[in-house]
């Protein structure tokens, strides 16, 4: 070491270093504020283009088919009676055309009671 250097102490000394700034006034630092990065981005903005017809589902226009006529595709119904519009006979009543089946239940013109 030079002998030109002052000899450092070895340890703080709290109570001359809080008698050196009690009467000191605040220091403060500023600096310039720091650019947002987020302004360096350009997006558009949600005014600042048309969507015209578009939508999330595609285009809203009307479809571009039609239906058409049930002769093109379908054949029409024969002109026959359906399946409720005849009489069904039955083995109830022993009434059935075909088969002598004696009927199991009695027919009967009273009223029940």
């Amino acid at each position: 070491r030079s002998k030109s250097m002052p000899e450092r102490k070895r340890a703080l000394d709290v109570q001359e270093a809080y008698k050196a700034s009690v009467d000191m006034p605040p220091c403060f630092s500023m600096r310039a504020k720091i650019a947002n990065p987020a302004d360096k981005e350009v997006r558009p903005g949600a005014t600042s283009y048309t969507l015209g017809n578009a939508g999330r589902n595609g285009a809203m226009t009307t479809p571009s088919w039609s239906m058409g006529a049930r002769g093109t595709g379908i054949p029409k119904p024969p002109n026959q009676p359906g399946p409720g519009e005849y009489q069904q006979p039955s083995t109830l009543y022993g009434s059935h055309p075909m088969l002598p089946v004696p009927g199991r239940v009695p027919k009967t013109t009273t009223k029940r009671s």
